[in-house]
């Protein structure tokens, strides 16, 4: 069991790397640094490869019905446990910029239910459509561009198109 913990923690490791590197290839890439901005992204990019080898490892991977019910199942329980539970501790702790931030991954959360119930139930058959992430908040609305975050308010120039 403990080598089963160990590949968990490595692929949370992994991912958690991967996100920092591609994170900090925004950053550098912003200051004018594109070739630093590459590196980042080249870390990122092989930190996903061992988070996605992890994953296999683990048999956390299956057919696209299995992997959307996972996901479906992981936002349930973050909307039911997890994150009310960090929400109310930060407000104990008197933390109000945590405490928004996980209102606000509430919030995001409690509308993606809807998106990814349909895909569960028409996954084989599911309709062309546009998704759009908001950059702000995370939010993703399906259809038309959005004219502003239903989430955290942000405009329709912070949504950008998935392809």
């Amino acid at each position: 069991m403990e080598t089963s913990d160990n590949v968990q923690k490595s692929f949370a490791m992994m991912s958690m790397a991967s996100m920092r590197c591609i994170v900090y290839a925004e950053i550098a890439e912003k200051e004018g640094l594109h070739q630093i901005s590459k590196f980042f992204r080249a870390f990122a990019d092989a930190y996903k490869i061992c988070a996605t080898n992890a994953l296999k490892v683990l048999r956390q991977t299956g057919a696209t019905e299995d992997n959307i019910a996972n996901i479906v199942d992981a936002n349930s329980y973050d909307l039911t446990q997890l994150y009310p539970r960090f929400l109310e501790r930060a407000e104990k702790e008197g933390d109000s910029l945590s405490a928004l931030f996980f209102k606000g991954i509430l919030a995001s959360s409690k509308s993606h239910t809807g998106l990814l119930n349909e895909a569960l139930e028409n996954y084989n058959r599911f309709r062309e459509t546009e998704y759009w992430v908001c950059q702000n908040c995370g939010h993703i609305e399906s259809g038309d561009m959005p004219l502003i975050c239903r989430i955290c308010g942000g405009s329709r120039e912070k949504f950008n198109i998935i392809r």
